[in-house]
């Protein structure tokens, strides 16, 4: 199973990337994706697409959020809707100064299956 890095400047995936976004290509597999950010109350999270096509949500490397099927943004926060894992959390408030993670966000859940 995935695990979100403790540390933002290092992924524990088999190969680097920069923290923000992890790009996995091989020939046998689809690509796989994960933006990952410090949200406004300083936690770590990562909206990750699967091998399968599904999209979960991690706060502090823990699964949240399994398979979402509802994603919308009001402002600055993403609400996100699926099969909930032991937990309320179903919101991320991104930093006004990274903005940009909103729509990475979407775009990354528009490509789910």
């Amino acid at each position: 199973s995935w695990t979100a890095p403790a540390d933002a400047h290092r992924w524990t995936a088999a190969a680097s990337a920069p923290p923000a976004v992890k790009l996995a290509r091989s020939a046998s597999f689809r690509e796989e994706q994960s933006i990952c950010f410090t949200d406004a109350q300083g936690r770590r999270l990562c909206f990750e697409l699967s091998r399968a096509g599904a999209l979960n949500f991690y706060v502090e490397g823990r699964q949240k959020v399994m398979k979402a099927n509802k994603l919308h943004a009001e402002g600055l926060t993403l609400k996100v809707d699926g099969k909930r894992i032991l937990s309320s959390a179903c919101a991320a408030t991104v930093p006004a100064e990274e903005e940009h993670f909103v729509e990475d966000v979407l775009e990354l859940f528009g490509q789910r299956r």
